[in-house]
């Protein structure tokens, strides 16, 4: 199949796509330009199903363009991977880049095996993560209007009023302030009305989170994450999310190490040296773990709200949350009893939260599997 298989390397932009179509007994690439549109795709898929005299394989690196054109040219019947631009092989003397030399290198990098593809979500999974990230985005904005806020106070003298910030109260005597200058005050109620509306926003987004945690094949393994302390429905379905095709992570180490929470190793000859994190992957995920790692800080006492949403949940699951939550909480202040600076304990522990993590949901998978069968 190897010698038989036509192998298309694409280098992909908004507006155009430049194609290297390596046939099987061909060395040299064939060089096609079309446009970046349905109709051009359409083009695309038949001018290449004309040349290739058996199974074809096609490729085009990760970016802004997502998943789509993947999903499209499969519908015309053109396997397609997508590739992490951040494992292509590069070569250091090389000081050319067009579109062409890109399709090309793509190609024959494919045709060696030495690419390393990306597991596309389904569309559903990538509209879910898409929610969660506009989360991130939307309270993003709402810091940055009250960072906004902050600093027009200081830079006007006005000290707080001693009341919790961003409390209702706080927010009920920011109502209430006038300025001087007619322009000053005109700046102020601008400030105020964009936090109204980001704050408005943000609940909106959140309401249909919790909606959408609600809905199978989400709701499980929703469920089954909030039985960890640290960890409730917000930042489980950021996670459940983002990983989306949980099989692809064949052990605890495989998904640490997709996290970047793994540590890093620069060995030479008889010299070896430790490294921090590496910090590859998804950084979304390591930081919502590392985040919940913090909690762990605190001691193992009776929490009302943990135990609510560990009600009507499976038994082995509240034993392994219980578990996690006593060893991780121990984790952490063994590392500190031993001198360890607090970000290192704590990544080490969301290390450890990530394995808990992954026993939780493929646990789920392989019920799922049984069920089905």
């Amino acid at each position: 199949m190897v010698h038989s298989t036509t192998y298309v390397g694409l280098d992909v932009h908004k507006a155009s796509i430049s194609a290297a179509i390596f046939l099987p007994d061909r060395d040299k690439a064939l060089d096609r330009r079309y446009d970046n549109d349905p109709k051009s795709l359409r083009r695309l898929a038949k001018d290449i199903q004309d040349l290739a005299p058996g199974p074809i394989l096609s490729c085009y690196e990760a970016g802004c363009l997502g998943f789509a054109l993947q999903r499209k040219l499969e519908s015309l019947e053109i396997p397609c991977q997508v590739i992490a631009p951040s494992l292509i092989p590069e070569k250091k003397s090389d000081r050319l880049k067009t579109d062409k030399r890109d399709a090309r290198k793509l190609g024959s990098l494919l045709r060696a095996g030495q690419l390393t593809k990306v597991q596309a979500p389904t569309a559903e999974q990538e509209a879910i993560r898409a929610v969660c990230r506009a989360r991130e985005q939307l309270k993003s904005d709402v810091n940055s209007v009250k960072h906004r806020i902050s600093s027009f106070l200081l830079l006007h003298a006005i000290n707080d009023n001693g009341c919790e910030k961003w409390s209702r109260d706080y927010l009920a005597w920011l109502k209430k302030l006038q300025f001087e200058e007619p322009a000053d005050q005109t700046v102020f109620e601008i400030y105020l009305k964009q936090l109204w509306l980001a704050e408005e926003l943000y609940q909106e987004i959140l309401a249909n989170l919790k909606e959408y945690a609600e809905i199978e094949p989400f709701k499980t393994a929703v469920d089954y994450l909030k039985c960890l302390r640290g960890i409730d429905v917000v930042t489980a379905l950021s996670i459940v999310a983002e990983l989306y095709s949980f099989w692809r992570f064949e052990s605890p180490r495989s998904l640490m190490a997709f996290l970047g929470l793994t540590p890093g190793e620069h060995s030479s000859g008889e010299r070896c040296f430790r490294l921090g994190m590496t910090k590859t992957g998804n950084r979304r995920v390591r930081r919502l773990l590392i985040q919940a790692a913090w909690q762990q800080r605190r001691p193992v006492r009776f929490s009302q709200r943990v135990s609510q949403r560990r009600q009507l949940q499976p038994g082995w699951v509240v034993a392994v949350a219980k578990r996690a939550e006593s060893r991780l909480h121990r984790r952490f202040w063994h590392l500190l009893n031993k001198n360890k600076p607090s970000q290192k304990a704590v990544g080490a522990v969301a290390r450890e939260l990530a394995g808990v993590v992954w026993a939780l949901l493929h646990q789920l998978e392989l019920d799922r599997i049984s069920k089905a069968a």
